[in-house]
């Protein structure tokens, strides 16, 4: 998720420390990533209201913790942010400029809206505390939000 969500290699780290905060918390992940995988529909950059109510173990607006299985093949460099997440105080994040990339992260809701992807990206692979957070044990894999 976080390869598919991060818009720019230096958010890659920051978007996965939104992942563990919102996984430390219970919350619903929320990635667009994972709807638009659930609906197999990688045209658009956000989600409808119907697409984010599509009955799927993807739907992380739907469902808690990661999804059952990767939306894609993550790169080495987002691996590396999912293992090394940055820490910090981030549960939300939307890309405020589709040309340049530039995304917006913040602690509370604020202006942020779903249809914009104002939620946080999803962790490709599972290390043992995303796994933990899950209630993954090892050798299974879950969804969630």
């Amino acid at each position: 998720m976080v390869e598919k969500e991060a818009a720019r290699p230096e958010d890659r780290a920051k978007v996965a420390g939104v992942v563990y905060n919102r996984l430390r918390q219970d919350m619903p992940l929320g990635f667009d990533s994972t709807v638009h995988y659930a609906i197999n529909d990688f045209t658009r950059i956000t989600t409808s209201p119907e697409d984010r109510a599509v009955d799927s173990p993807y739907n992380t607006y739907v469902n808690k913790g990661l999804p059952p299985t990767p939306i894609g093949n993550p790169g080495q460099a987002a691996i590396e942010a999912a293992l090394a997440p940055e820490s910090h105080d981030y549960l939300y994040f939307v890309t405020v400029d589709p040309d340049s990339k530039e995304t917006s992260f913040r602690q509370d809701r604020g202006g942020a809206q779903p249809e914009c992807g104002a939620v946080p990206a999803v962790v490709p692979v599972t290390p043992p505390e995303v796994r933990q957070l899950a209630g993954v044990t090892s050798g299974e894999v879950r969804r969630h939000r």
